[in-house]
């Protein structure tokens, strides 16, 4: 078995925007522009950036919710970039994603027994009975009595919710799980019970995840690997000790600068000036060069490559 579930290779996403006049050249909005990472079995990949730098549609595009532009998606050593049709429903079983708002993603009409049996029902799984019987054990494993299949989504809370989102993920025995913003729309006190209920259950259930969240302090808690979005691009990549405790891309710094530190009552937080480039025209050389403090004349013609550090961790900047 290959010691990668999954590997994109220069994945890209542009967006058609509608022509202003008629015969404008048709623009395109680069929400994600060539993107490459390798994800190991049983690991939980960590994808951070702010909002609006195209880490969740990698995640979306990764399990075909939307078609890419260029790149190719390997998935379990087979590319999965332009299949439809049956093999995309196939493919479903092994490929799950859970949603970021637990509001939005439950049919509000039926009920949780009625959702967490509904994917079996779909790929023809088992028979009454054992469905039924998998959905009160599914339960059980997130802490829930039989009584929650009877009841709907507006009974429970926001956290119950997204247990029931994550359940429904779970339920055909998924190998590789994009979570995509799952606590952030969730009272702090509720996200620690979520995160460690995914981690219960990717030990449970030999699962890998990729993890998509602005929150650094989650990303550091969840991820073996860490990689870190800017525009489109990943700028850093290492695992996550070395991201999180080194960080060297100045970008990457200055997202870590506003984790509050108790121990160091003098960090300084890091607010970055300038003005966040156009995704629809980005520039030509680093992407970050427009807010960065350190800007030099050739990050604004020269893309920077890859620069090694220890334990795989690399950065793409001039500095180094």
């Amino acid at each position: 078995m290959d010691k990668y579930i999954l590997e994109i290779k220069d994945l890209k996403k542009y967006y058609k925007l509608p022509r202003k006049k008629i015969f404008e050249s048709p623009k395109f909005l680069k929400a994600v522009n060539g993107v490459s990472f390798k994800v190991e079995r049983g690991e939980t990949f960590g994808l951070v950036g702010e909002s609006g730098c195209g880490k969740s549609t990698v995640g979306q595009t990764i399990v075909r919710l939307h078609n890419s532009t260029e790149g190719n998606i390997i998935f379990n050593g087979r590319d999965i970039t332009n299949i439809s049709g049956k093999p995309l429903k196939e493919l479903r079983k092994d490929l799950q994603i859970i949603f970021q708002d637990p509001y939005s993603s439950l049919n509000p009409k039926k009920k949780i027994g009625w959702i967490l049996e509904e994917p079996l029902k779909v790929h023809k799984i088992s028979g009454s009975s054992e469905r039924k019987s998998r959905v009160l054990s599914m339960l059980e494993k997130a802490g829930f009595d039989k009584s929650f299949a009877s009841r709907y989504p507006g009974e429970l809370s926001g956290g119950q919710r997204q247990r029931i989102a994550i359940l429904v993920s779970l339920m055909l025995n998924p190998e590789l799980i994009i979570a995509d913003e799952p606590v952030s729309a969730l009272d702090v006190s509720v996200q620690s019970q979520i995160l460690n209920l995914m981690k219960d259950l990717q030990k449970d259930m030999n699962l890998t995840y990729i993890f998509i969240s602005h929150d650094l302090n989650v990303i550091y808690y969840m991820s073996d690997k860490i990689a870190v979005m800017y525009l489109g691009e990943i700028v850093e990549y290492g695992d996550s000790e070395s991201v999180y405790k080194n960080p060297k891309h100045p970008y990457t710094v200055s997202l870590f600068s506003a984790i509050p530190d108790l121990d160091n009552k003098d960090k300084k937080r890091i607010i970055l000036s300038g003005d966040i480039p156009d995704p629809v025209n980005p520039p030509q050389g680093c992407p970050f060069y427009t807010r960065c403090p350190y800007v030099m004349d050739k990050c604004k013609t020269v893309k920077p490559e890859s620069k090694n550090f220890e334990k795989n961790h690399t950065v793409k900047c001039h500095l180094y």
